[in-house]
């Protein structure tokens, strides 16, 4: 269940679900652009179709150069420490396991299956809070796709995969649990 402290950023996770599937025309005419920043108003940050389409677009072209066919970037900060990223994957990622956030994924485009719980193997500390690892033992498997939302609570290992030549786009909601 989600904390008093994160139901502002349920609203942004919404809008982008319903903004998800920009106009060809749009994406094309942002992408000749630069990459716009969000549209404030009334205290709400909006990140239009064409917008997520540009910046998917830089972070496409990022992840095809990097050795783990991943990019992301952080969009917004919502004090205290909650933020909202916009990360793109062309290949499996390694499992995490966050001990401070729990995260909500809002699919925008491809497709993946990931799997939660279990027991992370060969886990080992990234940063504060943070452990990675290699595979999940006792892990529960889930299809996602364009359109699917999934919360993550802290201290639940999960991983990604990508469907070889398929990739996933996911607008990621950082929620700071209260100590």
């Amino acid at each position: 269940m989600f904390k008093p402290v994160a139901r502002h950023l349920l609203a942004p996770a919404l809008l982008v679900l319903l903004c998800s599937a920009p106009a060809q025309s749009q994406a094309q005419s942002a992408a000749q652009s630069a990459a716009p920043s969000a549209t404030q108003s009334n205290g709400a940050d909006i990140y239009s179709a064409a917008e997520l389409a540009v910046r998917s677009a830089a972070l496409q072209a990022k992840a095809m150069i990097a050795p783990n066919g991943q990019a992301g970037g952080k969009l917004d900060t919502y004090p205290p420490n909650d933020f909202t990223m916009l990360t793109y994957r062309s290949q499996n990622g390694v499992v995490e396991q966050h001990a401070n956030y729990d995260d909500v994924f809002v699919v925008l485009d491809g497709d993946a299956t990931i799997v939660t719980g279990g027991t992370g193997q060969n886990m080992h500390p990234t940063g504060k809070g943070e452990l990675q690892g290699t595979s999940i033992v006792g892990g529960k498997t889930t299809k996602l796709g364009k359109g699917d939302i999934i919360h993550i609570s802290i201290n639940v290992p999960h991983q990604l995969f990508i469907e070889k030549g398929h990739h996933f786009t996911y607008y990621v909601v950082k929620i700071k649990q209260v100590d």
